[in-house]
């Protein structure tokens, strides 16, 4: 037996949405889900047309790699260019 299941997506007026303006998710343990949580929220402000930022403040930056960015925070305070700006200059 195959069930079948549909969900619909709601778009939500904007004076009805939450007024939070930034949220951070932090742990000192490895390995918890914190980048594959912040990967889904992103994913999904993104498609409700939420503008937003994802700050990772971490030195091995995985969700920078998995939205393809090559420049994080790490590397600015470091003061390195990324890989782009490299290339480019």
């Amino acid at each position: 037996m195959s069930e079948t299941v549909t969900a619909e997506r709601k778009t939500i007026p904007a004076k009805a949405r939450p007024a939070v303006q930034r949220f951070m998710v932090l742990n000192d343990k490895g390995g918890i889900g914190k980048s594959i949580v912040i990967h889904g929220l992103s994913l999904e402000l993104a498609a409700s047309g939420v503008d937003h930022r994802v700050i990772e403040a971490e030195s091995n930056p995985r969700l920078a790699r998995v939205l393809g960015q090559d420049r994080v925070l790490y590397h600015v305070l470091r003061g390195d260019q990324g890989e782009n700006a490299r290339r480019s200059g």
